[in-house]
């Protein structure tokens, strides 16, 4: 969420949104529903006798379910910082113990049995100010401050420790702390979790917008219980329970379906939530056990509790089929993925037609100072198509759709001119002459050796530069970059991999322009991936596969069919595989087949007709051009009599993109012994 009226701000600081009345009342609900079952036991700890605390109660809303819930006003305590709040909360609730104050100030002194609420949003990346101020002022935030961490990580830590032990703990958040992993803000808040406490349930609401005016919202609520290490009576009768309760239950909200129905959107969230509230069932939610048990959570990964255990199953069954050694092999053990190019300057580097650059009777031409100048060969050859990540197509993508000619100069070069500027030095020795040490960096005739060398090989492109030189600098500068790398990409030029028996520094341009590729786009909501071993140079927006090893012969054909198969689709889903510019879940979680266990004589036969399909589908490219039967069978491409004996197709089919595509979708289900329709009904049921 966007930012949150949590009260423990001024109102300059950030904005104002309240809890709706239906989340706090199943906040609540679940809550109280929990410490019946675990304190059943406890004679003394009935709802009445639990001390309950609010720490950021804004308007009360959260206050009025527990008193609706037979909870004594007494019993709860609730901080605000606001004070103009005071007057009204104070009148409404007037045996509440009410506490003014920042709560991430509160004493650990005083301990509770339920902490409810929803605390602040506030990212760390924009707020760096605050947060210092918070680490110098609060013990609680010194103790666990991280870099690109929430503010609301800071209430549940505290929470944490001022919970008694068996205590439970219930707020409504953003999801992202679930599924972030290590080298995110979570490195201090996901291990203290799974020190102190259980998650005993996790209700997923990224399908409903809860807060009116906040975007980007993916909420979750969730219901922690501490853990006890005391050796008293109570303790022990909570350890016990502790125990044989360590399964995730999930709730889980489907995609929206018949909203149009209701008045609102909130009237369709109300709807909801009240038939969760009294357990009823409805197609808008499913619930169920996570596949993940407490004990399966890793302090510093992604946690994919939306696994129910039937789903589970079939990924085992999948990843068996993965293992080489005894071990899943995954897209990060053949594949270093790295973004396409990444300019100092998009507007200097990147030519468009009729703007920078003109295309007349066979000639390139470009444009300097108002004047167009005709390329050379050299210059000729240094202009690259360049794509978006929207041109990418699912095994291939469309020529047409580059967005201008990116100037490429490659670093290799630098060299060359290094020799010469060492031979122009040697020559100044030798003819006792001194470079002015007091040389102006940004006067456009000053040329290094290496600039020089460009000059003569590029004339017309390094006057073309010039007209951005002082800009580039001054980024590049800004960046803490070596100022003098105006002529060549920032980033996506060149990667480091393993050599025979070292890391090394590998030139990409022989492999922009002629092997073989496999691309995706860095955000993309399914897994669509792109193939050419044509020239193809794309911005950062884009993200390569290279391979770890260079000589490692792979198998493109059979991978390309199976990144953009619907088996692939599923393992996204069941394993919340996410294209989001980060590509940690994609590299760390995408299983890669290990072709050795596919030994009968079926088996191969399969895998020989996925990579030919694939290998027609990357060479058609084009989703609306019909593939003819005839044109087919002229060229032997399409092995029908396989596919018929397989019983993918029948006699007198017709075929087009999306046909072929689905054959190996088929082929992909049969070849890792699924049943098709088995899968497509798990697709539905949990993640439609």
């Amino acid at each position: 969420m966007g930012s949150k009226k949590d009260n423990c701000f001024s109102r300059n600081e950030i904005g104002q949104v309240f809890t709706p009345e239906y989340i706090a009342e199943i906040i609540v609900s679940r809550v109280l529903y929990y410490s019946k079952i675990l304190m059943s036991e406890l004679v003394t700890q009935k709802v009445a006798s639990l001390k309950i605390l609010d720490p950021c109660v804004g308007q009360g809303v959260f206050l009025e379910k527990l008193i609706e819930k037979g909870v004594p006003s007494a019993a709860i305590t609730a901080y605000e910082l606001d004070t103009s709040l005071a007057p009204y909360l104070i009148q409404q609730f007037p045996e509440i113990t009410f506490k003014f104050e920042n709560f991430l100030g509160a004493s650990l002194q005083e301990r509770f049995d339920i902490i409810i609420g929803n605390p602040p949003y506030l990212g760390q990346n924009y707020n760096a100010e605050l947060f210092q101020q918070y680490a110098r002022e609060y013990d609680i935030c010194r103790k666990y401050f991280t870099g690109n961490m929430d503010l609301f990580y800071y209430f549940i830590h505290l929470s944490i420790e001022k919970l008694k032990p068996g205590g439970l703990l219930s707020f409504i958040t953003t999801n992202y702390w679930i599924t972030k992993s290590e080298k995110t803000g979570i490195t201090k808040l996901k291990p203290h979790i799974l020190d102190t406490c259980y998650l005993l349930e996790y209700i997923d609401l990224s399908k409903l917008h809860v807060f009116k005016n906040a975007k980007g919202q993916h909420n979750c609520i969730f219901v922690l219980q501490k853990k006890s290490s005391e050796k008293n009576k109570t303790s022990k009768i909570i350890a016990k329970k502790n125990k044989a309760n360590k399964s995730i239950n999930i709730i889980q909200i489907k995609r929206k379906q018949d909203s149009f129905q209701f008045e609102s959107i909130e009237e369709y969230n109300k709807h909801i939530i009240h038939k969760i509230i009294e357990n009823k069932p409805s197609p808008y939610y499913t619930t169920y056990f996570s596949a993940l048990t407490n004990e399966d959570l890793e302090p510093n990964n992604s946690w994919n509790l939306l696994l129910p255990k039937e789903i589970k199953k079939h990924i085992d069954h999948i990843e068996n089929l993965c293992k080489k050694d005894n071990a899943i092999t995954y897209l990060k053990d053949y594949f270093l993925i790295r973004n396409g190019l990444i300019l100092i300057s998009d507007d200097a580097f990147i030519l468009k037609e009729n703007e920078h650059i003109k295309h007349e009777n066979g000639e390139i031409l470009v444009k300097i100072n108002s004047h167009y100048k005709k390329l050379n060969q050299n210059e000729k050859n240094r202009l690259k198509k360049l794509y978006k990540s929207s041109s990418i197509r699912a095994f291939g993508y469309n020529k047409e759709d580059f967005i201008g000619y990116v100037l490429f100069f490659n670093r290799n070069e630098k060299e060359k001119g290094k020799e010469k500027e060492q031979n122009d030095e040697n020559k100044k020795k030798n003819n006792n002459e001194y470079e002015d040490e007091n040389k102006d960096e940004d006067n456009p005739n000053n040329f290094s050796g290496f600039s020089q060398y460009l000059s003569q090989k590029y004339p017309h492109f390094i006057q073309y530069l010039q007209q951005h030189r002082s800009e580039l600098r001054t980024k590049l500068i800004n960046a803490k970059e070596n100022p003098s790398d105006i002529f060549f990409p920032r980033r996506g030029d060149r990667i480091r991999i393993y050599g025979h028996k070292k890391r090394h520094l590998l030139d990409l341009e022989p492999f922009y322009e002629k092997s073989k590729k496999i691309f995706f786009p860095y955000i993309s909501p399914t897994n669509k991936f792109g193939y050419t071993e044509d020239p193809y140079f794309a911005t950062s927006d884009t993200y390569f596969l290279w391979p770890k090893k260079t000589a490692e012969n792979l198998p493109y054909e059979f991978l390309l069919a199976y990144f953009n198969s619907k088996l692939v689709q599923f393992l996204f889903k069941a394993k919340n595989i996410k294209i989001k510019r980060s590509k940690t879940k994609i590299e760390k979680n995408l299983p890669i087949p290990n072709l050795d266990q596919f030994s009968s004589p079926k088996e191969k036969k399969i895998i020989s007709i996925i990579e030919d399909l694939s290998t027609i589908l990357m060479t058609w490219n084009e989703e609306d051009n019909p593939i003819t039967e005839e044109s087919q069978m002229e060229h032997s491409l399409i092995p029908i009599k396989s596919l018929i004996n397989l019983d993918i197709i029948k006699k007198g089919a017709h075929f087009t993109f999306k046909e072929i595509k689905g054959m190996v979708d088929i082929l992909f289900f049969k070849l890792f012994n699924l049943d098709r329709n088995e899968i497509m009904r798990l697709m539905t049921t949990y993640y439609s």
